[in-house]
């Protein structure tokens, strides 16, 4: 048995909770507190987090540190997300509450934000596990963005973000105009452009029949009033939402206020977050939402229990990523026959190499994205693909890719056709630039065994003796073309492992 805490710093509260865990229970949430700050305010508005809100911040987690000694919490967890990843002084403000405090901050990136409630939701949530198949949309409006994840039989297969939260739109209309008609036409107005993108970009090959709401603002619209619960807060069909709201429109925030029994600030949030999931709807004609009152504490409880407990053993949520990976390279146009044999092809390498590299699951991980994104690059300039690519994949919302992964990716990709600097003139840490020299080796190796991208090969047999990796093909075909331009990409395997890359046919 596990006490684990989880504090989110976010736009506009800090979260603490509480939670009990172990493999034979699961995980229950056991108390929550939250302190009201408006630093998402001061992120969007003035790019800074003042002096006076980071001192009020050290306070709360100094007084949140002592909750969780009277809890005995033994382990804890500290994340933020926008508010603090567009701070321009955000480096300055996790070091003064680390001196201050002595705890942690973690940054995540958005992809891993998202991640994390995308774990919660199927790790917890028992009720959704028929939505899954039939085609879904994970909303989650938060303060800063809207983030929107495509699930498709079981599998995530694209995400995009939206910076038009709930806060930031206030933020961004109110200096414009305070009159409610008026207000919520420009919200509105500046929702539309993007969603339309949205639907053009993703929804004609994904259709969406649910809509899973996720986020705290948007449950001031369920009719339950008790938040004790990380299940399922309500499911409704498209036309009783819409009704729903219907009633809270032209009304001012004191109105809604007084309606819904929530705080007047609450109450201008819930109404930009409101008409969010009613664009959705719109773009989507998903058939019912569902309210969820799961939030980024619960995904970071989930993320916790499950590498300490292994809670996902019915669902592997690396081909979450994987998946999402090559929803991203068929939107650029990839060669999907040959990104497959470059996955089997990478992998068997890397296991057959293991002694040699000395890398985990991980690494493996991050290999396979890159071979599968290996070309992205080509859809905007055949000549600068390298580059290309590299820009793509750094632009790219890969679920459960962080920041670094996404940097050492998008690395692999680039020196897979140019030759790598020397250390010293590379801006890579001395063990990122070990990981990427020696993946993009593997990867140069592999992708000269298909040049032609004709798939000659039926199976390959890959193994270590000798000094000599040899790969053993099974064709009938001619591989003149490969043979001859294989020695070359074999030199800088070479040089980087010390053992010569062998390519030998056998008949099928």
């Amino acid at each position: 048995m596990t006490r684990f805490a989880a504090i989110d710093i976010g736009s506009y509260e800090v979260k603490l909770k509480v939670y009990e865990m172990s493999s034979k229970t699961g995980i229950k949430m056991i108390d929550t507190v939250w302190h009201v700050m408006g630093i998402g305010h001061e992120t969007y508005v003035y790019k800074k987090i003042s002096k006076e809100t980071v001192q009020e911040l050290c306070q709360v987690l100094e007084e949140y540190k002592e909750i969780m000694k009277t809890y005995q919490v033994q382990e804890y967890e500290i994340c933020s997300t926008s508010a603090f990843r567009e701070a321009a002084n955000r480096r300055i403000v996790l070091d003064r509450i680390r001196v201050q405090t002595g705890m942690e901050v973690k940054v995540l990136g958005n992809a891993i934000q998202r991640f994390y409630n995308y774990k919660a939701l199927v790790l917890l949530e028992n009720d959704l596990k028929n939505v899954w198949n039939e085609g879904a949309a994970i909303v989650d409006v938060g303060p800063g963005s809207i983030q929107i994840s495509l699930v498709q039989k079981k599998k995530v297969v694209a995400t995009q973000n939206i910076k038009l939260g709930s806060l930031r739109i206030r933020e961004t209309l109110y200096p414009i105009s305070r009159e409610k008609v008026v207000l919520d036409q420009l919200i509105l107005e500046l929702m539309d452009n993007d969603m339309q993108t949205f639907k053009r970009m993703y929804l004609k090959d994904y259709p969406v029949k649910h809509v899973i709401a996720v986020g705290d603002y948007i449950l001031y619209l369920a009719k339950k009033d008790n938040r004790e619960t990380m299940k399922l807060w309500e499911e409704m069909e498209q036309k009783q939402f819409l009704q729903r709201f219907e009633t809270l429109k032209g009304k001012s925030p004191m109105e809604i206020s007084t309606k819904l029994n929530i705080s007047e600030e609450n109450a201008a949030l819930l109404m930009p977050c409101a008409m969010a999931y009613e664009r959705i709807l719109d773009v989507t004609n998903a058939q019912k939402i569902w309210l969820t009152a799961i939030d980024l504490c619960d995904g970071m409880a989930v993320n916790f229990g499950d590498k300490k407990y292994k809670l996902s053993e019915g669902h592997d949520f690396k081909e979450d990523t994987l998946e999402s990976a090559r929803m991203a390279a068929q939107r650029y146009n990839g060669n999907m026959q040959h990104i497959t044999l470059l996955e089997d092809t990478v992998i068997k390498i890397f296991d057959a190499m293991k002694k040699y590299h000395g890398f985990g699951k991980s690494e493996r991980n991050l290999l396979q994205i890159a071979a599968i994104l290996h070309d992205c690059g080509k859809y905007i300039s055949m000549n600068q693909s390298a580059q290309c690519s590299y820009y793509i994949i750094q632009a790219t919302e890969i679920i459960g890719l962080t920041e670094h992964d996404k940097e050492i990716v998008a690395n692999i990709v680039k020196y897979n056709n140019i030759d790598i600097p020397d250390f010293e003139n590379e801006r890579l840490l001395e063990q990122e630039y070990d990981i990427v020299t020696k993946l993009a080796a593997i990867l140069r190796v592999a992708n000269a065994i298909d040049r032609s991208h004709k798939h000659k090969f039926k199976d390959f047999v890959v193994h270590v003796k000798d000094d000599q990796l040899i790969i053993t093909a099974k064709t009938n075909e001619d591989i003149t073309l490969e043979r001859g331009l294989f020695p070359k990409k074999a030199e800088f395997f070479q040089e980087v492992y010390g053992i010569t890359p062998i390519l030998k046919k056998k008949g099928v």
